[in-house]
């Protein structure tokens, strides 16, 4: 199957370790970046060390659609697919389910938001009739902070000031969105029927309805947000874009640094 971008939701890890069952080496610790995503290569392997910040589930998995498809992996005559394809994510294949317990975060209580977001999902028309297309569009108060794009415009968020953004679904079938290397609350962080913890979890999104993500980023970068429902079918029809959070303390200088 090639290389797998192993993704984990909701914090950032270090790969530790890396190589192959031949040649396994250590990775000097002023070596060790902080990321979300690591490529591991055809039969390589690597150890990745975190520290979770807050209680909830999350999830580490392939970043291939195909990988993690329940649809996709019907192939295979030892999954089960009509049972995978129940499941409120549609997950199966290379994913890890991961629960963190007793930590200090305070449950999935409403925080007070200092910029308020809304997030417009919408169908748009295709030259194709057998093919999906969607539209996002953010508007914040009564101004317009993007026209609706397909995939979705870019959205801006600043480092350490609190948002919510409410995603307002108005497709033709249910939805989750997913905050990929955002650090949240498990509760927000956008698998339906799996995120957040005990009698509290993410809800799917579904037509008509919305539901409002909560974050507050603890450092400035560049990430994505996405659908985490049918990755094979909501992807290509548009439903993800960019996510990028400023420093206002470290403003970027093109000059300096490129």
């Amino acid at each position: 199957f090639g290389n797998h971008p192993m993704h984990l939701h909701g914090q950032h890890f270090k790969v530790a370790a890396s190589g192959s069952v031949l040649d396994y080496n250590n990775i000097a610790a002023d070596r060790r970046a902080d990321i979300v995503t690591s490529v591991v290569p055809r039969w390589g392997t690597q150890t990745i060390e975190w520290e979770a910040v807050d209680e909830g589930n999350w999830l580490l998995h392939c970043h291939i659609s195909g990988h993690v498809s329940a649809t996709q992996l019907s192939y295979l005559g030892d999954i089960d697919s009509r049972e995978l394809a129940a499941r409120p994510s549609g997950m199966g294949g290379m994913v890890v389910g991961i629960t963190a317990r007793n930590s200090a975060g305070d449950g999935y209580s409403q925080p007070a938001a200092t910029r308020e977001i809304t997030m417009l999902l919408e169908e748009a028309s295709s030259s194709h009739s057998d093919q999906k297309r969607f539209n996002i569009s953010f508007r914040e108060g009564k101004d317009t902070l993007s026209a609706a794009t397909t995939p979705g415009p870019a959205i801006h968020l600043t480092k350490n000031e609190a948002v919510s953004i409410n995603i307002v679904n108005r497709l033709n079938e249910p939805t989750s969105i997913h905050w990929h290397g955002m650090e949240l609350k498990s509760y927000y962080d956008g698998v339906a029927g799996f995120s957040g913890m005990g009698a509290s979890v993410t809800p799917m999104i579904q037509p008509g309805d919305s539901f409002k993500a909560y974050m507050t980023p603890p450092r400035a970068g560049t990430y994505f947000y996405h659908s985490h429902h049918r990755d094979e079918e909501q992807l290509p029809a548009g439903l993800y874009g960019a996510m990028i959070v400023s420093d206002p303390d470290q403003p970027f200088n093109s000059e300096t640094d490129k």
